[in-house]
């Protein structure tokens, strides 16, 4: 014979029973108690989703404000001049007279009673140390920044008679940061053109011992700006294209900073 005990599991005097659940989950403070956790659950899980948006929208707005910076300065820009002649073909001759330039905000000037002449087919080099303003005179020759009145002639001719672009083309530039495409050397060098005389112009800019050193030679695909290049190899094929370019006049403008020897 099984006896049981009158507090078993089922039976009703058993506070844990079964049967005791059901009138326990309809008390109204058990369903408030069941409603008011489902709600905080939801508005946690909305909260989350709030606060992960914000952190997202405050870490990329120091960047939205510095790229809209950017944007209203090209949008403020004035256009560049189209007006203009054109350089006289060939020569390449530059005088520089009295020329005086200072930057704008600037305590004082960056160029003070700048005269030379060089007639075409001349070199000229200009020293001097960090911040003397070889970079913002070479600026001023091309046009980047407009120079005053009657300072820079080429060929005879005040360069702000000149077309901007028109003037631009009758130099060739060689500067201190290259921008190389990622192509190969031989596709910096002439843009697609003859292999045969990028190696003459690799070599006339001093590339031939780097050259040797790479598997693929003038083939070699530098990625880009080059960043499979040192600094003194990029420089070199820098030079290169300038000569490639064969203008009347060469710049160069600290364009073997980084070239060992």
């Amino acid at each position: 014979m099984i006896r049981t005990n009158a507090r078993s599991f089922g039976s009703p005097s058993n506070p844990t029973s079964p049967a005791r659940f059901p009138s326990t989950l309809a008390s109204p403070e058990v369903r408030t108690w069941i409603a008011n956790s489902a709600s905080a659950t939801v508005h946690m899980a909305r909260l989350k989703c709030s606060l992960t948006a914000f952190g997202f929208v405050f870490t990329a707005l120091p960047r939205a404000l510095a790229a809209g910076d950017r944007v209203g300065r090209i949008l403020d820009a004035e256009p560049e001049t189209t007006e203009g002649e054109s350089p006289p073909p060939g020569g390449g001759a530059i005088d520089v007279r009295g020329l005086e330039f200072q930057h704008p905000g600037s305590d004082g000037p960056a160029l003070h009673g700048i005269d030379f002449s060089l007639p075409a087919g001349a070199k000229l080099g200009i020293v001097g140390p960090v911040g003397s303003g070889k970079s913002t005179l070479c600026d001023l020759l091309l046009r980047f920044m407009e120079p005053p009145p009657n300072t820079i002639f080429v060929d005879g001719r005040d360069i702000l008679e000149l077309e901007p672009g028109a003037l631009r083309a009758h130099f060739a530039v060689a500067g201190q940061e290259p921008f190389l495409f990622g192509a190969s050397i031989a596709d910096n060098i002439r843009f697609g053109g003859d292999e045969r005389e990028a190696a003459e112009l690799a070599m006339a800019a001093g590339l031939g011992p780097d050259l040797a050193q790479l598997e693929a030679g003038l083939d070699t695909v530098v990625g880009e700006r080059g960043v499979t290049l040192s600094g003194g190899q990029r420089q070199r094929v820098s030079l290169a294209r300038a000569l490639a370019a064969d203008r009347p006049a060469l710049i160069l403008d600290d364009s073997l900073s980084a070239v060992d020897q």
